[in-house]
């Protein structure tokens, strides 16, 4: 069975309700109401040894950071995680953007209404920024990024515009579920090992072999997966290794 943590801020913290069941999937929340990215990896660390991915989810409480800050602090939690459980694969999920909080409607405040749009809207690049060098983290250590949800997700805030609604966390729950169970479901059955100086990869297919996926913080910068084989993998593979580390 495949055991998954989603980790991060208040965002996250009623996506368990919704997660679809499924066989073979075992998926568990990690949510801290007002926790920033340097703060999360203290949170989670006793948990990571039990599970085989982490979906992140976190940044809405670090909204005074840059994007260089905001990316030293993504660096420094994907290493402590691997650090922490170097076979879990890593998966963060783009920050969403905030809307204009809808509590406020019908003030008179015209000032003030226009000065928190200004507010949304810095917040609203800031993200953008913050995400595409995410998406570029993910993409040189091997990590899976999520983003797809983006784009959709004003229609899902809640009246405050910066959490979910009932309906939100219903399709962010969806989007975490679908989205990582089609990374899973496009590596199942296949081996890779890393063999010989030159990097030859040998490829087998799952029915001959047992495999379990691993993160891949690899030399192959377009490689995301390493995979731990069984000698049935490897039987007619002399003087090669039954595991590959990356």
């Amino acid at each position: 069975m495949t055991r998954v943590l989603v980790a991060g801020d208040s965002m996250v913290k009623y996506v368990d309700q919704y997660f679809p069941t499924r066989r073979g999937l075992s998926v568990s929340v990690a949510a801290h109401r007002g926790i920033r990215i340097e703060h999360l990896l203290s949170m989670i660390a006793a948990k990571l040894a039990s599970f085989d991915v982490v979906i992140v989810h976190v940044v809405t409480n670090n909204t005074v950071d840059s994007v260089n800050m905001c990316m030293d602090k993504y660096r420094q939690l994907a290493q402590g995680i691997i650090e922490s459980n170097p076979t879990l694969h890593v998966t963060f999920s783009a920050i969403l953007p905030r809307g204009q909080n809808r509590y406020r409607e019908g003030l008179s405040d015209v000032c003030h209404s226009m000065s928190e749009l200004s507010d949304v809207c810095h917040l609203n690049g800031l993200y953008r920024n913050v995400n595409a060098a995410l998406a570029q983290l993910c993409l040189e250590r091997g990590f899976t990024f999520l983003d797809s949800l983006v784009d959709s997700w004003p229609a899902f805030l809640s009246r405050d515009r910066v959490h979910p609604s009932r309906l939100g966390n219903k399709v962010l729950a969806d989007f975490l579920h679908e989205t990582h169970s089609a990374v899973l479901q496009g590596v199942q059955g296949i081996c890779m090992e890393w063999v010989g100086s030159a990097g030859a990869l040998c490829h087998q297919l799952g029915s001959r072999s047992s495999c379990t996926w691993y993160a891949c913080s690899s030399i192959f910068s377009s490689s995301r997966w390493t995979f731990r084989c069984t000698s049935s993998c490897l039987e007619n593979q002399q003087g090669s290794h039954a595991e590959t580390r990356h």
